[in-house]
Order: C-alpha cells, then sequence, then structure tokens
C-alpha cells in the first residue's frame, strides 16, 4: 500500500529536486536491484509447522549456499534526449 501514485510522485520529486540542488551529474545518477538464489535449490524442500499458520520454517537438503546477483542501470543524457 506504500507504492501508489501519490508516494511514486512525491519520490520523484525528491529525487529531481536533491539532482538538481546539489548538481549531481547524470552519469552519476544509478538503479540497481539485487536478488539471491541457492544453486540447486528446489531438488527436495520440506516445510515443518501446524497447517494454516502463517509462519513456516523450511528445511531442504544441499549446501547453505546462497548467490546475489546486483543488476545495476546508469543514465545518460545525450543531445536527443534520454538513452
Amino acid at each position: 500500500h506504500a507504492v501508489n501514485e501519490h508516494t511514486n510522485s512525491a519520490w520523484f520529486n525528491l529525487l529531481g529536486n536533491t539532482i538538481q540542488t546539489h548538481k549531481i551529474e547524470h552519469n552519476c545518477v544509478w538503479a540497481a536491484d539485487e536478488t539471491g538464489f541457492q544453486p540447486g535449490g528446489g531438488l527436495s524442500q520440506q516445510v515443518i509447522g501446524a497447517a494454516k499458520k502463517q509462519v513456516q520454517h523450511q528445511q531442504h537438503d544441499g549446501n547453505q549456499e546462497n548467490i546475489t546477483v546486483m543488476v545495476t542501470i546508469s543514465i545518460e543524457v545525450a543531445p536527443s534526449g534520454l538513452v
């Protein structure tokens, strides 16, 4: 419920004002997102807990390695507009 038209508008107004106030160049503006996954996950899993409870604990075989993938995107402004 926190993400809606009004909060999005407020966020981008704040971002735009901050960029202008501090004279931040466009090549210094980046977006990032990350996700994590366990290799080999989903092979054999069990959920332990009472039926219809909201909190469940998950148990699975395999190692506990977690791989994080992070995507970063930079913006550049070309004379013809945003590229």
